[in-house]
């Protein structure tokens, strides 16, 4: 979700007809973007970026009460190969589609990276320019 769907959305008139507003906060980047990104990150490493506290605050600051928001997360990670961070150009995605469940994870020979900045996590893979974007 991006604020740009929800300003076509009356929120203040719908919360009163819906208990709970399901909020997708993730696949803020992938195969369709020209660089590697975090694809759940939960706060905005830039100014502009989406991130799910960017959307959630953007839906409180309309009045909607916040007892009826579910964040959304994913169960997988995005893979970017030939990326070693956020922002870099990549090859390729890896893994089905760029994707892995997060049932296969860790992988083997991979080491977890922690975006304290973006609330976000990540796999890289020793030895290779390899980002795995998973969410914290």
């Amino acid at each position: 979700t991006n604020q740009w769907a929800l300003h076509h959305i009356d929120l203040p008139e719908i919360q009163k007809y819906v208990d709970l507003v399901n909020l997708m906060a993730y696949d803020f980047s992938g195969p369709w973007c020209h660089t590697a990104g975090h694809h759940a990150q939960f706060c905005p490493v830039q100014e502009g970026e989406n991130s799910g506290s960017a959307v959630v605050e953007y839906i409180l600051s309309t009045g909607f009460p916040g007892k009826k928001i579910l964040l959304g997360v994913p169960l997988y990670e995005r893979s970017f190969i030939g990326a070693a961070s956020p922002c870099d150009q990549y090859h390729i995605n890896g893994g089905d589609d760029g994707m892995f469940e997060y049932n296969a994870l860790p992988r083997t020979g991979t080491q977890e990276i922690v975006d304290a900045a973006g609330c976000a996590a990540m796999e890289g893979i020793a030895g290779r320019r390899a980002l795995v974007d998973c969410f914290t």
